[in-house]
């Protein structure tokens, strides 16, 4: 994203009132509004810097400090595509967020949005603002869980395993795997077991263990890291035990599922008739 020259920054009470005067953060106190606050990054954007691209995966979310952004979506009308316009976003809007959590439930850029002026924002990577929704009393676990998803998508996007898969099927395999809920000290696989799966921590953590000889190594994996995946693109067997260091939510991705996302068709163009229907669920859900 292009930036503008260095002006002068925001302190962070000037974070903390602009989190504190969005819809969505009404319930936070100062405390939880300080922690969010200070995990935020100051953006500055000359007119006619893309924000955000229709059809990626979302990774971050903004807070409008000042200037405007139009809101736009490319639409297929009889053979010919065409841009229509949605909204204009302006000071106190959020990009990627809506009053009641993620713009996109589905975790997809849903628009275009091309700052119309210089701006300034308040950015929010989605792996910080889910640690921040797992601190004790942030009391989210809608918006938690949709951002797991979106963080999971993130990691299959990113993995060399799922290179050649499109934003389609990404989207397809992360509304089918499923969260396992594991208690501190149960056995997630064993040494020697075959892997015919692996594991993305959402929570918690995670030791593996070897026996070398006489010896006994352990490795200790936090949230947003991953288990198996190596043996699993190898085919081949567990080389270490899993066990649950703390209470962990896995997602779990089983060679089956990625099989069957992997033949699925391509879905169709997007028509007007389809783009208006789209632009009328988005409105009475408040997605954007």
């Amino acid at each position: 994203m292009d930036q503008r020259p260095e002006t002068k920054r925001l302190s962070l009470a000037d974070y903390e009132s602009i989190i504190s005067k969005y819809p969505l953060f009404y319930l936070l106190n100062h405390k939880d509004i300080r922690e969010l606050a200070q995990v935020a990054k100051e953006i500055k954007v000359n007119a006619g810097t893309v924000i955000t691209k229709e059809g990626d995966i979302v990774d971050s979310v903004y807070l409008i400090v000042s200037g405007k952004a139009k809101v736009t979506r490319d639409v297929k009308l009889a053979d010919k595509s065409t841009t229509m316009d949605i909204a204009t976003l302006k000071k106190g809007d959020a990009i990627g967020l809506a009053g009641t959590g993620y713009f996109s439930r589905l975790g997809i850029r849903t628009a275009d949005v091309t700052a119309i002026e210089p701006m300034v924002l308040l950015s929010f990577d989605v792996r910080d603002f889910q640690n921040f929704l797992q601190r004790p009393g942030v009391a989210y676990p809608a918006l938690k869980n949709a951002g797991d998803q979106i963080l999971l998508m993130n990691f299959i996007q990113q993995s060399h395993l799922f290179k050649d898969l499109s934003i389609d099927k990404i989207q397809a395999l992360a509304r089918i795997i499923k969260k396992n809920n594991v208690k501190a000290g149960n056995t997630i696989y064993k040494e020697g077991s075959f892997a015919n799966e692996f594991y993305f921590i959402a929570a918690g953590s995670v030791v593996l263990i070897t026996q070398h000889e006489k010896e006994t190594i352990a490795r200790l994996y936090e949230s947003y890291t991953v288990l198996g995946m190596e043996e699993y693109s190898e085919r081949a067997k567990h080389p270490a035990t899993a066990r649950a260091e703390t209470d962990c939510e896995l997602f779990v991705l089983t060679r089956r599922q990625i099989e069957h996302v992997e033949t699925l068709p391509a879905p169709p163009p997007e028509t007007f008739l389809t783009s208006l229907w789209n632009r009328l669920k988005a409105f009475l859900t408040e997605e954007r």
